[in-house]
């Protein structure tokens, strides 16, 4: 998925990167809505600033998703990875 950034001084460019939407942000090039636990430091910092609260749609989630050929075998490194994930962000 790719955002835009949108600053006084040039055009809006695509970035399909958090960390460079981060990177932008921290830089004062503009605004975008990022993952909480991408920028609760520069948050506490007071390096960023959050925007818009009261328009925040409280339902909004994210996820994290595996794409993987479909088959019936399952690799073993690939299987621990989604039990990882699945016990962190679960």
């Amino acid at each position: 998925m790719s955002r835009s950034i949108r600053s006084s001084r040039s055009s809006p460019r695509p970035v399909n990167s958090l960390e460079a939407l981060h990177a932008a942000c921290c830089a004062g090039r503009g605004t975008a809505w990022l993952p909480e636990f991408l920028i609760s430091h520069d948050l506490d910092k007071g390096h960023l600033e959050p925007v818009l609260i009261d328009h925040a749609d409280a339902g909004a989630v994210g996820g994290i998703f595996i794409l993987r050929p479909e088959t019936s075998f399952l690799m073993s490194r690939v299987r621990a990875l989604i039990d990882f994930l699945t016990d962190q962000f679960h």
